[in-house]
């Protein structure tokens, strides 16, 4: 932090807890983003283990901290309308952070499926699970992630480790659109957390030869 300081880099700590964020001031963060259980994708908790039971909403953690800290805080986790953004500031944050909502822009270029899916789903339409890279993360919830997620369904191996349809696994190439020729999507596959999905490409036909996959 010292380093940080000194080269006039400023630490924006995200916390997910109370605890959190006094921690994270007394570590010398300039700013704290508090984020919700609501945020989608992952987020980012200091303790992994204990992401899934430490489930606070934004509404509810946002004033706690602002009264916890002296440093400004950032609200971020659900936000996606003016609406979200002037509660927000009026729960005391100093700013408000939009990350899924703008996965619907034109600049994100997701399938237009998945960005449809991500203005139509209500809040209950969406889950937390551990399937997309072995960290707790909000997604929509699809087929695969409820049947991924379910009990007896296999841990997944950590990001980003691909599964094999052989039982083996591969480490991935230096190249993201690169795969092994052998990878199939899974449990245990890339993350295809909200709005970032994309199906695997499907063999050419040509002598029988496996296209890759983009898992």
């Amino acid at each position: 932090m010292a380093r940080l300081k000194a080269r006039g880099i400023a630490w924006f700590a995200n916390i997910s807890t109370v605890a959190e964020a006094r921690a994270a001031e007394a570590a010398g963060a300039d700013v704290i983003v508090a984020q919700g259980m609501e945020a989608g994708g992952h987020r980012g908790c200091f303790d992994a283990r204990e992401a899934e039971r430490q489930m606070v909403g934004l509404f509810a953690l946002l004033p706690a901290v602002v009264d916890a800290v002296r440093a400004p805080v950032v609200a971020t986790g659900g936000i996606a309308d003016g609406r979200g953004v002037a509660a927000a500031l009026t729960l005391g944050a100093s700013a408000a952070q939009i990350g899924t909502g703008f996965l619907r822009c034109p600049e994100a270029k997701i399938p237009p499926a998945w960005a449809d899916a991500l203005a139509m789903a209500a809040p209950e339409n969406t889950m937390v699970s551990r399937v997309f890279s072995g960290r707790a993360g909000r997604s929509i919830a699809t087929d695969y992630a409820r049947a991924a997620t379910a009990p007896d369904a296999p841990q997944p191996a950590p990001y980003p480790v691909a599964t094999r349809p052989d039982g083996g696994q591969c480490a991935p190439p230096p190249s993201a659109r690169e795969t092994c020729s052998g990878c199939r999507p899974g449990p245990a596959s890339r993350p295809r957390s909200r709005g970032r999905s994309r199906p695997p490409r499907r063999s050419s036909g040509s002598g029988g030869r496996r296209a890759p996959c983009w898992g």
